[in-house]
């Protein structure tokens, strides 16, 4: 309990059997404060710690009073660090139990579950509570967990499945995120070790699992996205990527409204890796992959965009002449960034460019001299072709005779090949990017000379 609390009343009714160091009380009518319980109970004083012993229907349990103070206040939802301060589990090590109750409403600071029924075993400072049902969040839940307090460094183990879960419920209780709603299936199955929640978070592994249906994304407005996709093509073909404004895609604002989200996280050193993410509508589809820090509360996050337009589950990922654009969630869990992913954008236009400029230049030059362009566009230089002497090297310590020079040297073929390469690769991403070469204006009728 808070420092200075204390409890307003005690009462206790039954049949009590025994010995002093080793009571039974049956028939238990159990008043602590505005706790009762009835059932029956024990306490064996006999062993290296106390023992207690218990069957126990109890009315509305409130633990609230016996947290610390920073632990009882309601939880706002929004983001805040980990606590950093270290865990007090002494109590733990200071009486083992064996417990079976059933409670209407449990009540540990922000976290409410209603028709509890759980078996508790505490030994050594080892707490294992098997919850066969509970109600939170709107759903209906199962589990175990244990809080293993022996050691100098607690370890807790966390197995929970709930269905008809409100995750928005969940999320902004448990995490202060409230930006994910709908309703459905939730699994974890995790552990840690840590003095403090903070190192529990950094160093949490396992596995989880959610499957929603009929809710949205908030923040986050992917049709707003897909309509930035002609402006995303726009600024790739002006150079002026630096210049775009997503600012309508992410704001408080903004949602994706989705009939289904699936996800599954494995985690590892509080690191969640997105082996599938999963959001689909009538007309939306979206694939993630990425990672979500647990710890360090942000995230990186790539999402491809499929859109249908006629609602036939037909999606069209959203491209780029052709490429598809991820979009890359990123930051902090409360000041996320939506921004292109353009890292394969650039390879496959390099790609698809290569390709484009070896056809048109085949076009144009032909075969063999497009080859050697070629590689020449795709970083290979030519090699060199010896020249063949045309003249008997003179004798030692004779002048060679002058040889006649050329009035006016006509183009190389490496410079009529280097013009028309630089023709066809400006032609190229011309099309490349949606536009085309403007049309060779007519050649005008030359002037009769009178020479028929």
């Amino acid at each position: 309990m808070a420092p200075g609390t204390t409890l307003q009343s005690f009462s206790a009714k039954g049949q009590a059997s025994g010995t002093f160091t080793k009571i039974a009380l049956s028939g238990l009518d159990l008043k602590l404060g505005d706790i009762t319980a009835k059932g029956t109970a024990g306490i064996d004083l006999t062993g290296e710690r106390p023992r207690l012993t218990g069957n126990l229907d109890m009315g509305a349990l409130d633990l609230s009073p016996f947290l610390a103070p920073a632990d009882q206040k309601p939880q706002q939802q929004q983001l805040e660090p980990w606590s950093k301060e270290k865990l007090d589990l002494a109590g733990l090590q200071a009486a083992d139990a064996d417990l079976n109750i059933k409670t209407s409403k449990l009540t540990i600071g922000s976290v409410v579950l209603t028709d509890a029924a759980m078996a508790t075993n505490l030994n050594g400072g080892k707490l294992t509570t098997d919850l066969s049902r509970f109600k939170a969040f709107g759903g209906n839940w199962k589990g175990q967990m244990v809080v293993d307090a022996a050691g100098q460094i607690p370890a807790v183990n966390f197995a929970m499945e709930g269905n008809n879960v409100a995750i928005s419920s969940l999320l902004g209780t448990l995490a202060g995120f409230d930006n994910l709603t709908g309703t459905g299936a939730f699994k974890v199955d995790a552990s840690a070790r840590g003095t403090s929640i903070d190192e529990i978070m950094r160093g949490l592994n396992g596995e989880l699992s959610t499957n929603l249906n009929e809710g949205a994304l908030k923040g986050l407005n992917v049709t707003q996205l897909v309509r930035s996709a002609q402006s995303l093509q726009q600024a790739v073909t002006t150079g002026s990527l630096n210049n775009l404004d997503f600012r309508g895609v992410l704001s408080p604002a903004a949602e994706t409204e989705f009939t289904s989200f699936n996800t599954v996280l494995s985690v590892q050193n509080g690191v969640a890796s997105v082996d599938i993410l999963k959001l689909l509508s009538p007309v939306l589809g979206i694939d993630g992959t990425g990672k979500i820090d647990i710890g360090g509360q942000s995230l990186d996050v790539r999402l491809a965009t499929a859109i249908d337009k006629k609602a036939q589950g037909q999606g069209a990922v959203v491209q780029l002449n052709g490429i598809p654009v991820p979009v890359r969630l990123s930051g902090s869990w409360n000041a996320l960034k939506v921004t292109p992913d353009l890292s394969g954008v650039q390879a496959a236009l390099q790609a698809e460019l290569a390709g484009r400029l070896q056809q048109e230049v085949n076009d144009r030059a032909g075969d063999v001299a497009g080859s050697i362009i070629g590689n020449i566009i795709g970083g290979k230089q030519p090699a060199a072709t010896p020249q063949t002497p045309t003249t008997t090297p003179e004798a030692e310590g004779e002048t060679p005779a002058a040889q006649p020079q050329p009035a006016t040297p006509a183009p190389t073929a490496e410079e009529q090949l280097e013009e028309a390469a630089e023709k066809a690769a400006r032609d190229a991403l011309g099309n490349l990017f949606g536009r085309r070469s403007a049309p060779k204006p007519a050649e005008e009728p030359k002037a009769d000379d009178g020479g028929e």
